[in-house]
């Protein structure tokens, strides 16, 4: 899905706090834009969050590459690492 920063990645639920209780973790709140690096070869994908702050995932040989990420397993194992679940 495109989104207003690039592809979107969804995956919507909670992480679990423990005794504390549950607070919900919206994905569709996160954006994901491939882009070619600055300096030398190859491609990384932007992750923006809802807050405004962005991290960089490096790695990528081309666009398809970070495009074949964005839409494999990759993503999805990513977001659920951070604490969004399906």
């Amino acid at each position: 899905m495109r989104g207003r920063l690039g592809l979107v990645c969804l995956l919507a639920g909670a992480v679990s706090l423990g005794y504390s209780g549950v607070v919900p973790k919206s994905a569709d709140k996160v954006s994901f834009e491939p882009k070619p690096l600055k300096i030398g070869d190859g491609w990384h994908i932007v992750v923006t969050y809802a807050s405004g702050m962005q991290e960089h995932i490096p790695g990528f040989n081309n666009e398809a590459e970070a495009r074949e990420w964005l839409t494999g397993i990759g993503c999805r194992v990513w977001l659920r690492a951070r604490g969004y679940e399906k």
